[in-house]
């Protein structure tokens, strides 16, 4: 079996596993302890979930979400 090269740890960013989805066009990324022992699956269904509840705390819209000022 080959090793597992794209992964995230636990505890890190919501924004580095979207970034390793993305970069590597997977919808599903391993988390690993220790770079080693499977501790669960990150889907990509989630991470647009986490992204959602962030705006809807913040009061994004479309409009400011998108926007040049809303981006900064």
């Amino acid at each position: 079996m080959a090793p597992v090269t794209i992964f995230v740890e636990p505890g890190e960013s919501v924004k580095k596993a979207a970034y390793l989805m993305l970069r590597n066009n997977v919808v599903l990324l391993p988390v690993l302890e220790n770079k080693r022992k499977l501790v669960g699956i990150v889907r990509m269904v989630e991470i647009f979930e986490e992204i959602s509840n962030a705006m809807v705390e913040n009061n994004k819209t479309v409009n400011t979400a998108f926007s040049e000022e809303g981006a900064a």
